[in-house]
C-alpha cells in the first residue's frame, strides 16, 4: 500500500512562497525484493499543477508510481516497470540526437546501470515518460516477455488437452500522445535498448533474436490522447 503524509501546514507568515518546502511525502513499498520508492513533492512541484503551468517530472513520476503501487493488484505491479522521468532525455543526450544503431549501442553502455537490478525482459509492461518541447507523452512497450519461448503448462487431461488453444498476446509499443508530436525514432531507440539487454542478460537467446528480427519488427502505433 502506498503511504502518502501530508506535511503540517505553516502559519501564514513563514508560508510565503517558499518552493523548496517539502509538503508531501509517499513511500512505495518494494517490488521484487527492490528497495521501497521514496519522492518527496514541494510547493514548486504542486505549483506545476496550476492552471498555465508546465507539470514537471517529479508530478509525473509520482502519478505512475501512484497507478502502479495504488490501482493496480500486487500481481500486476510485480509485471510492470516504470522508468525514470530523465531516462530517455539521458539516453536521447548521450546518442547526441542522432537515433542510429551504432550511436544508441554506444550509449547503452552508459545507460545500461539504470537496468542492472531489474530484469526489463521478463516484464508485461515498460513504461518510459518523455518530455520534449515542453511537452509530455508516454510510451508503453507491451509484453516484451513474450519475445522469448513460453514454456507450455503441462496439460492436465485429455479435454483440458483438446481445449483449443487461446490466443496470446503480442509484443507490441503504443505511444500515447494529445498533440501528435511523438516521434517514432523513441521507439527505434527503445528497440535498440532492449536488444542490447538481451545480449547482455539473455546471451542464449540473443542470436535467435538477432536473426529472426523480433525485436526490430515489433509493431509502433500512436494513439491520439484527448485531454479535456
Amino acid at each position: 500500500m502506498l503511504s502518502i503524509s501530508l506535511r503540517e501546514k505553516k502559519s501564514s507568515k513563514e508560508d510565503t512562497l517558499n518552493d523548496a518546502e517539502v509538503v508531501l511525502d509517499y513511500v512505495a513499498p518494494p517490488v521484487e525484493g527492490k528497495k521501497e520508492t521514496r519522492m518527496s513533492l514541494t510547493r514548486h512541484d504542486l505549483k506545476t499543477l496550476d492552471e498555465g503551468s508546465y507539470i514537471n517530472d517529479n508530478i509525473i513520476l509520482f502519478f505512475l508510481k501512484f497507478i502502479q503501487h495504488q490501482l493496480l493488484s500486487e500481481d500486476m505491479r510485480k509485471k510492470v516497470y516504470v522508468f525514470d522521468t530523465h531516462f530517455i532525455a539521458k539516453f536521447r543526450g548521450l546518442c547526441a540526437n542522432e537515433y542510429t544503431r551504432e550511436k544508441c549501442m554506444k550509449a547503452y553502455q552508459e545507460m545500461r546501470r539504470w537496468t542492472r537490478t531489474v530484469d526489463i525482459l521478463s516484464k508485461d509492461f515498460l513504461v518510459f515518460p518523455i518530455h520534449e518541447a515542453e511537452h509530455w507523452s508516454l510510451i508503453v512497450v507491451c509484453y516484451p516477455s513474450r519475445l522469448f519461448k513460453q514454456q507450455q503448462p503441462a496439460s492436465g487431461d485429455a479435454m483440458e488437452a483438446e481445449a483449443p488453444a487461446q490466443p496470446q498476446p503480442t509484443p507490441s509499443i503504443i505511444g500515447f500522445d494529445s498533440l501528435e508530436i511523438l516521434q517514432k525514432s523513441y521507439a527505434d531507440m527503445i528497440k535498440i535498448y532492449l536488444e542490447m539487454e538481451c545480449q547482455n542478460k539473455r546471451p542464449e537467446a540473443y542470436e535467435e533474436m538477432k536473426e529472426t528480427g523480433k525485436i526490430d519488427n515489433i509493431p509502433f502505433c500512436q494513439m491520439i490522447v484527448i485531454c479535456c
